[in-house]
């Protein structure tokens, strides 16, 4: 959240992204890009 809190544009679109990402990744996977994100 820190990040692009001046382009929230780009930051909701890396989330949509991340989201569509995750319905295919196993839960260990998605916690890891969470921890990192």
């Amino acid at each position: 959240a820190r990040r692009g809190l001046n382009k929230p544009f780009k930051h909701i679109t890396f989330n949509v992204e991340l989201v569509q990402d995750q319905t295919d990744a196993p839960s260990t996977e998605v916690d890891r890009r969470r921890a990192s994100a």
